[in-house]
């Protein structure tokens, strides 16, 4: 059978490291779509899919971590929902798809941008899901106020730690263990003069990178003759 791995309590939480079994076929449904709800289906099945967070919600160790009260959580509903569709997705059943219907409607109580059937930019579902899923299992309930430390680049071990620790101060959460990183800004002083340089690290829980464009593309073909006395001949065609 297939296997969804165990969570690392060193890295992860105190969570035992039994794995939470799922029997062979499951986890292969599809997800109906309502309207031009592809966007979110895609964000979803990318979630579905990392097996820990799977584990952690389908073997119901999410719910010790459930923050109801957090101002900047969706009152926990956010997790629920989302429990109960990676359930179905990777329950028993004939079916070969799951609506998403509820799910639907609690992302649209919580964030009204997405209300409606429209299409929508799938990474910025997938953002508001990471923060929300966070939010809704953050273990810390009160939230102590911090400073982002900075440095001059000589001791950017020592400022990225200390920003990680009171980052970790405000965030720490399942989703946070398994999602977030850190970003480093470098500021350097225009000012020859002056040559003040000022480094920083602020979380993030996904990266957006740019498609390069390419403007000119090339055609390799390969022209082989029929007499196989003759060698074959490479062309390469460039267009743009």
């Amino acid at each position: 059978g297939f296997e969804v791995p165990a969570v690392r309590s060193d890295v992860l939480g105190s969570y035992d490291s039994k794995p939470a079994e799922v029997a062979p076929g499951r986890g292969l449904k599809g997800l109906s779509n309502l309207g031009n709800t592809c966007f979110m289906s895609s964000a979803l099945q990318c979630l579905s899919n990392v097996e820990t967070l799977t584990r952690y919600f389908i073997s119901n160790e999410w719910r010790r971590d459930l923050n109801t009260d957090n101002p900047l959580g969706m009152k926990g509903e956010l997790a629920e929902e989302f429990a109960k569709l990676l359930n179905e997705l990777w329950g028993g059943g004939l079916s070969y798809s799951v609506s998403p219907t509820e799910f639907k409607r609690c992302i649209a109580r919580f964030a009204p941008q997405f209300i409606g059937y429209a299409q929508h930019d799938s990474q910025e579902l997938l953002a508001f899901l990471l923060d929300g899923l966070h939010e809704d299992l953050n273990r810390i309930r009160a939230k102590p106020a911090t400073e982002v430390p900075t440095g001059d680049g000589t001791d950017d071990v020592e400022v990225a730690g200390t920003a990680w620790e009171r980052h970790r101060m405000r965030n720490n959460s399942f989703v946070n263990d398994l999602f977030w990183g850190q970003y480093k800004s470098k500021v350097v002083c225009p000012d020859a003069s002056c040559g003040k340089v000022s480094v920083s690290f602020d979380a993030f829980n996904s990266l957006t990178l740019q498609l390069p464009q390419i403007n000119d593309i090339t055609v390799t073909a390969v022209l082989r003759y029929a007499d196989p006395n003759r060698r074959p001949v490479r062309y390469a065609v460039k267009g743009g």
